[in-house]
């Protein structure tokens, strides 16, 4: 979910038992892994994204009444 920073942006807590991370404290996890963690070959073909930034996309359906219904809309 996009609004949950506590697995979002690392922490000192994350990145505890990670050395070579250890300087990504306060950083987007999604960017860390796309950048750090990956190689190049594999960071071209990475996308992120949170589900709930992608309901927009769904067209105003069952599916999209189910997953506002179940998870809520992050407000």
């Amino acid at each position: 979910h996009s609004k949950n920073d506590a697995l979002n942006v690392l922490s000192k807590t994350h990145v505890s038992c990670s050395p070579g991370l250890k300087n990504c404290d306060g950083r987007l996890m999604c960017e860390v892994w796309k950048h750090r963690i990956l190689t190049q070959d594999e960071a071209m073909k990475f996308r992120h994204g949170y589900w709930d930034e992608a309901l927009g996309a769904i067209s105003d359906s069952g599916l999209k009444r189910y997953l506002l219904e179940r998870y809520g809309d992050g407000e």
